[in-house]
């Protein structure tokens, strides 16, 4: 990230809590595709079969052709491959039906019957419930569970009335000669849906149980068969990032009664979420979100285990991870150890590289994230905005095919590509500029509301001027000179009101992009009468310049109040500071901010975070007399930042801790004394002040739990 960008983002947060900037976003009538909080947006593998047969194990994933495999196990070998997509074996359907309404076996018939009672107030009653007409014993059931009032209260603390929910949302059906399973679809958590558990079905009678309990209940029964005496349940859930309590791999002894649940954190298996299980009575074939595994089961399987509760029926776990790789350009996915998956990794850059390329064109872009950070990645993908200085990041000719093709540009898009192609400069293919003019010059006719037209003017005159077209350049000085003039004249001929901010934030950082001379006197002009909503694009502007006479200005709009001070404060670097005509009057700001209303937190905020910034210790003293005066209202976040900022520049990790939310008077007198002494004036660096100001913070939070 380069420093004119650390600076927008800094400038943002503060404009957000000090003057109301208006923050742009991706506009509403441009929607973009986002992965809901928790869920993966990587489409993995779903293998939703299994086929267990003597030699091998066929894992069958449903985003192929029901007939072909995905992957097998080879069982004398050990062996895992992955099988080409022409290869077929067999893979019969599974059983299960999602919340279907009537289930059709080869002598059952399961059906969703409504209730139909109601109270005096035409209230619903009682929930939906399942009726089943076994063919083979003559038997109807009436599915309808008599719920003790217990687990009434307790289901109703938990999701809400009961009378809103339930029972009868199949997710799979098991059937032997004798007993028939109904596993449930639970949704539980919505407040008001089906509810999640196992009906047992004693066929020659009728007699059914429900098995309920808290972990199945907000989770879907994925899979389920029975082996000797212990029925093997799989469960998933419908909304990956609900965090309730996931069963994951379920064992029930039915001789006993006794469930256990298998934790990834103590198995092998690496999820909960498992989406298919099988058996032939030796071994237990398993299928999760991200892994297919094998466990070998003991050879007398109707005999007791010792410690029911232990996982010692399931030995000699092979497990293998879900691995994107590229076969050409095609996304595939291999299996490898567990422990050598990097999918956690390698997820958020495919993930993105499937969701912005064309399909099959993806890995040009996939290759160019690898030089991001994942933790970077995951923050840059946050909101569109953040994409332009990613594609300055990752900025290849190579990528230039790949995004061209992408277009017409949705919103990310075009912020993505304009970063690229931005960054490449003279360098960018003459294709690659006459997009970019394109996409310019047709905003003024596009369909677009105004706001999301102002916010794509912005970053593709930013490319436009980086790549050596001087069209936006042209727009932009007309946009600045023609607002200053209607300012100065109390008239907005040219500019539209509701979104005149948007407009010449737009012109300014296209300026700025060019580091135009008329564009910067312009932009001077323009400053005197700009609104807050265009205080921190016109401050930003002027940092980006990198110029002496624009940060000079800069500094001098903020002393005279034209641009907040603390925006000025933070768009200081070091290196600035050395020209002593900007070093006087950034002292004066803040002396000027020191003496200010003491309640005004977040301009006190500007000043420690320059101070820590520009390695600031003749600050020293003032600082500490700051914590003098500090009002208890908002007093105790401003004193403890001032603390922070004390210990890091004078490296004094040892410095005293204290008890309360605000320092002691000790603690206060302790500083006192020491920015008295004769070397108070010279700071640590910024790494060994970093370093003092981790420890410090570790002593201070160790204390505070003694307390």
């Amino acid at each position: 990230m380069t420093s004119v960008h650390r600076l927008t983002i800094a400038l943002l947060v503060l404009a957000a809590s000090t003057s109301g900037a208006h923050a742009q976003a991706a506009p509403a009538d441009d929607p973009w595709r986002r992965a809901p909080s928790g869920e993966s947006s990587l489409r993995l593998p779903a293998i939703d079969t299994i086929h267990v047969t003597p030699d091998t194990v066929w894992f069958c994933d449903s985003h192929t052709d029901r007939s072909t495999p995905g992957y097998y196990f080879a069982r004398r070998s050990s062996e895992w491959k992955r099988i080409d997509r022409s290869s077929v074996a067999a893979c019969p359907p599974r059983s299960r039906t999602a919340s279907a309404d009537t289930i059709r076996g080869t002598d059952y018939t399961i059906t969703r019957q409504d209730s139909t009672e109601y109270d005096n107030l035409q209230r619903r009653a009682r929930f939906p419930f399942l009726r089943l007409v076994d063919h083979r014993y003559r038997k109807t059931t009436t599915l309808l569970p008599d719920l003790s009032p217990s687990f009434v209260r307790s289901y109703a603390e938990r999701y809400g009335p009961v009378g809103a929910s339930n029972f009868a949302s199949i997710s799979t059906v098991s059937v032997t000669d004798t007993l028939l399973w109904i596993g449930l679809t639970g949704d539980a958590a919505q407040g008001a849906g089906s509810v999640g558990g196992l009906f047992k079905v004693h066929r020659p009678t009728g007699r059914f149980t429900l098995f309920l309990n808290p972990q199945l209940e907000a989770s879907t029964v994925s899979s389920m068969v029975t082996v000797g005496r212990w029925m093997w349940i799989g469960t998933t859930r419908l909304h990956e990032s609900l965090r309730l309590s996931l069963a994951g791999l379920v064992r029930y002894d039915a001789p006993s009664g006794n469930w256990h649940s298998y934790d990834p954190n103590k198995s092998p298996l690496p999820d909960r979420f498992i989406q298919a299980i099988a058996t032939d009575g030796q071994i237990l074939a398993v299928a999760t979100r991200t892994s297919v595994a094998v466990a070998r089961l003991p050879e007398d399987i109707t005999t007791p285990i010792a410690r029911p509760s232990r996982d010692e029926v399931l030995i000699g776990w092979e497990v293998q991870g879900f691995e994107p790789a590229f076969e050409n350009d095609s996304l595939v996915f291999d299996l490898v150890p567990q422990q050598a998956s990097t999918l956690a990794a390698a997820e958020p850059r495919i993930a993105f590289a499937v969701e912005m390329a064309p399909k099959g064109r993806e890995r040009p872009l996939a290759v160019a994230l690898s030089r991001v950070p994942v933790e970077s990645l995951s923050v840059w993908r946050r909101n569109a905005p953040n994409y332009e200085p990613l594609g300055t990041m990752i900025a290849d000719r190579s990528l230039v095919p790949t995004l061209l093709a992408t277009r017409p540009w949705s919103t990310p898009a075009l912020f993505l590509a304009s970063g690229v192609i931005g960054a490449l400069g003279a360098n960018a293919p003459e294709r690659a500029r006459a997009a970019l003019l394109r996409e310019f010059t047709a905003l003024d006719d596009s369909a677009t509301s105004a706001s999301t037209r102002d916010l794509h003017r912005g970053v593709l005159g930013r490319a436009l001027t980086r790549v050596g077209d001087s069209t936006a350049i042209r727009w932009a000085r007309g946009t600045l000179k023609q607002a200053s003039i209607d300012r100065a004249g109390g008239a907005f001929t040219n500019v539209v009101p509701s979104r005149h901010g948007e407009q010449l934030a737009a012109a300014a950082s296209i300026v700025a992009a060019g580091r135009d001379r008329v564009g910067l006197g312009l932009l001077i002009s323009a400053v005197p009468v700009a609104d807050r909503r265009e205080q921190v694009a016109f401050a930003t502007a002027l940092a980006s310049y990198d110029d002496l006479d624009a940060w000079r200005s800069l500094v001098a709009f903020g002393k005279a109040r034209f641009l907040p001070p603390g925006m000025v404060l933070h768009a200081m670097t070091p290196a600035k500071m050395r020209d002593s005509s900007i070093a006087t009057v950034v002292m004066q700001l803040i002396h000027d901010a020191l003496r200010d209303d003491v309640r005004n937190a977040n301009l006190r905020g500007a000043v420690l975070t320059a101070a820590v910034n520009l390695r600031l210790c003749a600050l020293g003293p003032a600082l500490v007399e700051m914590l003098y005066t500090l009002p208890p209202a908002y007093g105790d976040m401003v004193a403890a930042q001032t603390i922070r900022t004390l210990v890091n520049l004078y490296g004094e990790s040892a410095a005293p801790v204290y008890a309360g939310l605000s320092p002691s008077l000790e603690a206060v007198q302790w500083w006192k004394q020491r920015t008295a002494r004769s070397d108070a004036s010279t700071c640590v660096s910024a790494e060994a002040g970093r370093a003092a100001e981790t420890k410090w913070n570790s002593r201070q939070a160790d204390w505070q739990k003694l307390r």
